[in-house]
């Protein structure tokens, strides 16, 4: 017969405050990570490709991996910028390994077994 006692008006009112608080915090939280991932979207698409060339010249072949590495970005976007270097002819694709392509540039892709 025992049970929870019914709050008295005042700690009804403090609790409810309190999770309107924690609530209220909790979407200004969310709203806050969203901007950060759009901001940082943004960032990523801007790179420029001429940029990613000089980075990779260097390199014998290019995988996403490696790509995303050196440029310190996630590999979702690496493959992006591969493939729109491929789609332009600056780089071919070489094969791949489970799934992973392999690029090297079209000027080796003849001096390479």
């Amino acid at each position: 017969m025992g049970g929870k006692k019914k709050p008295t008006i005042s700690q009804a009112e403090k609790a409810l405050r309190k999770t309107q608080m924690q609530e209220a915090g909790e979407r200004a939280k969310k709203r806050k990570e969203t901007e950060n991932r759009e901001k940082a979207r943004w960032s990523v698409t801007q790179i420029d490709l001429e940029k990613v060339k000089e980075k990779i010249s260097s390199l014998k072949v290019v995988t996403p991996f490696e790509l995303a590495s050196q440029l310190s970005i996630n590999i979702g976007e690496a493959k992006r910028i591969l493939n729109e270097l491929s789609s332009r002819r600056e780089l071919a694709r070489l094969g791949a390994f489970n799934g992973h392509p392999v690029y090297v540039f079209s000027k080796q892709e003849q001096t390479i077994p």
